[in-house]
C-alpha cells in the first residue's frame, strides 16, 4: 500500500517523492517504526508515543533509517519500561528501542544526554551513512507528546526530517 501511495505521488507537481519521511503518533508511530524495519523507502521516521515491539525489530540486512523517538514516563498504553501494552503488545523498553535502532544504524554505543527543560533528549552519535538516533524522554507525560519539548517540538521534529532528506 505505501509502495502503491507514493508511486501514486510520483506524478504530483510539487512533491517530491525522493528521500521520503515519515512520522505518526501511538498507532501511527507503530506504523512508522514498521515501514522503518520493513521497507526501504524511508530516510528517517518519528515515532511518538510507541516504541519497537519484542517481536518486530529492525534486521540486518535491513536498510538504515534515520529515527526520532518521543516517549512518555507515565504512558499507560506504551509502558515506557517496556511490558504489556495497549491490545497486548509487548513492548520494548524505550530506551532500549532507541538504542536498537542506534545498533542498527551503526551508532556509537551510548548516547549523550542532555536535560532539555523537563525532559531529556538522549542521542546516540556518529551512525553510519548520516544517519541520526534521538530519543526523548518526557518526563511525567503519558500517551502524549507536549507541544514546548526542547524548543518547540513540531520544529524539531521538521528540521530532523528535512536534515535527513538531504
Amino acid at each position: 500500500f505505501v509502495h502503491m501511495m507514493i508511486d501514486l505521488l510520483d506524478n504530483t507537481p510539487g512533491v517530491d517523492i525522493s528521500n521520503p519521511v515519515a512520522t505518526g503518533f501511538s498507532n501511527g508511530a507503530a506504523l512508522t517504526h514498521k515501514l522503518g524495519i520493513e521497507t526501504n523507502l524511508f530516510a528517517a521516521i518519528v515515532p511518538q508515543v510507541s516504541q519497537l515491539l519484542h517481536e518486530n525489530q529492525p534486521q540486518p540486512d535491513g536498510a538504515p533509517v534515520s529515527v526520532m523517538q518521543f516517549m512518555g514516563t507515565e504512558d499507560n498504553a506504551c509502558p515506557y519500561d517496556g511490558g504489556g501494552g495497549v491490545l497486548g503488545h509487548d513492548f520494548m523498553p524505550a530506551e532500549e528501542s532507541a538504542a536498537v535502532w542506534a545498533a542498527h544504524n551503526e551508532c556509537d554505543e551510548t548516547p549523550t544526554s542532555v536535560d532539555v527543560g523537563d525532559h531529556v533528549k538522549m542521542e546516540w552519535e556518529n551512525c553510519a551513512n548520516g544517519r541520526r538516533v534521538i530519543h526523548y524522554r518526557l518526563n511525567g507525560m503519558g500517551h502524549e507528546v507536549p507541544p514546548d519539548v526542547d524548543g518547540g517540538t513540531n520544529a524539531k521534529i521538521v528540521e530532523f526530517l528535512l536534515e535527513a532528506r538531504q
